[in-house]
């Protein structure tokens, strides 16, 4: 018994050998230990033995592991950040304090603790940077940093709650100038109508496509429904002259469409229709129309205008006939006549049953006249061509000895005259024609001897002289003009400049378009105060016009006809169109540059350069079937002109007519080139 408790006493010696900060107090019963680690321990205390016992000494002093986030960036001012402490030991009420701005202290377990900051609003315009320290035991640490910037006040959104449909806002917060997006869904039976933001002070907000910019104000939204309105009404107005079907208001369900049928009666034509105050430009032939209000959401108005058309008779027309040979017009159109050619005869003059009819010049064999408020007979009068006239002799058979008219050759224009012989005293009416870019600058007439011959400007594009008793060189000079520069085409709001040309009045029917092209540089007048809105154009002027409002680009082949003069204004323009498919000649060799352009021709053009440009030009629609005369379009132009005419780029002449063959006016040209670029926002880079 004594070896074993000396033994024991033996190892407990042994053991607290190894652990010099322990001590064992037999007088008290105390056994003190120091120091930090894992003791057994075993003694015999009062005599009795006790058994072996570990004991663990530990430190418990709060430790901070990680503090984060160690830096934030606020977004807007008053944000709530919070900070997190992980560590050992860690006490309630750490205190976490940044700057002097403010302190706040932490709840959680011994190994974390977490803490909310709200920081106060940024109002220096500058970042501004916080240094937050924590506090355990008074050991004040620096945990890290917080940088406030770009702060701006926010603003509340109150959303009001509506029984008749959810509503939300985007944001329940914002600062001024944000945007905010509304959202507002009805309950069956209900609709939306508007909205209604106002701010504290009581003004309203406005609101456009469901969003609003936020003022510098708390704001109230409201979404205002209604019952849902499933009946709409169309009203229906017109003068007299024709009906529309049905005549009067009409009820549409929502959702459903309403189709109205136009008819003109005889001796009157559809010349307006408006749908809710805007104009229509789909008038059919200006006899039958139709008119749709496509998925009725809302209450609508069509408005229908019909004009008295009076007769115009052409007498004194011979085989082969002209393009126009008589049809119907409304007071104040511009009607063109032809007189075409008669065998044997030379044309002298028009003349009418009327006063009323004044015509631009009468002694033209194309001419034209506005129409007067009563049917008229127009005759065109010839004089017999009795001699072959020639030099300065006179013909034979006893009849008036009849004189060559001449035209030289001439450059950067055309010209023209209304006869190619005539006996003296007969007034001879020219027409020059500049190419784009250019103006008249003299036009001269010279008899067989060499003597000036006196000549009168009509100041719309033509001139007159008497004819002498000889025959006589007629010449024109063209010189660059000054008020063509290259411009990006505006729109039509944006053409404000007036137009410099007598032959062109406000109430003609291609008033905006001459206006629209001139101001963009499109197309020039014939001389300095005359546009010639009835003279015909040319293959080469048309081509262009394209090719500059292309942008002038240089062409990637040689010219490949071979009557297109290289040295002409409409050289590049030939060749870049003809490369790129947009023109064709009349054989491999022979574009004809000086020709006339026919009304088919032009819409071929115009056709080809939008299939160039990338845009769908094919129409599903049949749109010539109107015309009485679509059996004189040729069969390549068919396709053209049925897509022009759809697209509302080309009608007709009235009276069913399209002429087609006929040629292109200057007014028509600009006409179809303001449609054309307006429809298709073409720029010239």
């Amino acid at each position: 018994m004594r070896k074993r408790l000396f033994s024991s006493l033996l190892i407990l010696c042994m053991v607290l050998s190894m652990f010099p900060g322990v001590a064992l107090a037999a007088d008290n019963k105390t056994l003190e230990l120091s120091g930090v680690g894992s003791f057994i321990v075993k003694a015999a205390i009062d005599g009795i033995e006790s058994n072996a016992m570990l004991v663990n000494v530990i430190d418990t002093t709060p430790v901070v592991d990680t503090f984060s986030p160690s830096e934030v960036l606020l977004s807007a001012s008053g944000d709530t950040v919070e900070f997190t402490l992980t560590g050992k030991y860690l006490p309630d009420g750490i205190e976490i304090s940044a700057n002097d701005v403010g302190s706040a202290y932490t709840d959680g377990t011994e190994t974390e603790q977490k803490a909310s900051f709200v920081f106060p609003e940024n109002t220096t315009g500058a970042p501004v940077v916080y240094d937050i320290y924590y506090t355990i035991e008074n050991n004040n640490v620096l945990a890290g940093t917080v940088t406030v910037s770009n702060l701006q006040h926010v603003y509340s959104i109150l959303v009001n709650t509506s029984e008749y449909g959810d509503v939300f806002a985007d944001k329940a917060g914002a600062a001024s100038g944000e945007t905010i997006t509304l959202t507002a869904n009805p309950y069956a039976g209900y609709e939306f109508k508007d909205w209604e933001v106002n701010t504290t002070a009581n003004q309203k907000v406005p609101v456009e496509n469901n969003q609003f910019t936020m003022p510098e104000s708390n704001v109230t939204v409201t979404a205002i429904f209604a019952v849902e309105q499933t009946e709409f009404t169309i009203t229906v107005t017109s003068n007299a002259g024709g009906s529309v079907t049905p005549n009067q208001a009409v009820t549409v369900q929502k959702g459903a469409k309403q189709t109205f049928s136009i008819a003109a009666d005889p001796g009157y034509q559809i010349i307006g229709i408006t749908a809710d105050g805007k104009p229509v430009s789909e008038l059919g032939d200006h006899k039958v129309a139709v008119y749709t209000f496509e998925n009725v959401t809302a209450d609508h108005a069509l408005n229908v205008v019909f004009a008295k058309t009076y007769t115009v008779t052409m007498q004194g027309l011979y085989p082969p006939y002209p393009a126009f040979t008589g049809g119907e017009f409304t007071e104040g159109y511009g009607v063109q006549i032809s007189s075409g050619q008669r065998d044997g005869y030379i044309f002298k003059n028009w003349t009418a049953d009327t006063a009323d009819v004044v015509f631009n010049d009468a002694s033209a064999e194309q001419t034209f006249f506005m129409m007067p408020a009563k049917d008229v007979v127009i005759t065109a009068n010839w004089r017999t061509n009795s001699s072959g006239g020639g030099g300065g002799g006179g013909g034979g058979g006893g009849g008036a000895s009849v004189y060559t008219i001449n035209i030289l050759d001439t450059k950067n224009g055309s010209l023209t005259a209304s006869h190619k012989s005539a006996s003296k005293g007969n007034v001879i009416t020219l027409t020059a024609t500049a190419e784009e870019g250019y103006t008249v600058d003299e036009v001269t007439v010279t008899d067989a001897l060499g003597r000036a011959v006196e000549v009168t400007d009509k100041s719309n594009g033509t001139y007159t002289f008497d004819m002498p008793s000889r025959s006589v060189d007629v010449k024109a000079t063209f010189k660059e003009a000054s008020n063509v520069p290259p411009v990006t085409p505006t729109t039509p709001d944006e053409t404000k400049q007036n137009l410099p040309f007598n032959d062109v009045n406000q109430d003609d029917w291609f008033y905006n378009a001459v206006q629209y092209v001139y101001n963009n540089g499109i197309m020039s007048g014939t001389t300095a105060y005359a546009f010639g809105p009835y003279l015909s154009t040319t293959r080469g002027m048309i081509v262009t016009i394209l090719w500059r409002l292309e942008g002038q680009p240089e062409p990637q082949s040689a010219y490949t006809f071979k009557d297109v003069d290289s040295t002409m204004y409409y050289a590049k323009a030939i060749a870049w169109a003809a490369e790129n498919n947009i023109v064709a000649g009349f054989d491999a060799d022979t574009f004809g540059p000086e020709v006339l352009i026919t009304r088919e021709q032009l819409a071929a053009i115009v056709y080809r350069y939008a299939v160039y440009k990338g845009m769908n030009a094919v129409t599903l629609e049949e749109n010539l079937s109107q015309f009485q005369d679509q059996n004189q379009i040729s069969e390549y132009a068919v396709q053209c002109l049925n897509w022009a005419v759809g697209q509302g780029l080309m009608s007709g002449k009235g009276g069913g007519i399209l002429d087609p063959q006929g040629a292109a006016t200057r007014a028509e040209v600009a006409v179809m080139m303001t449609n054309f670029i307006q429809k298709t926002q073409t720029v010239t880079e």
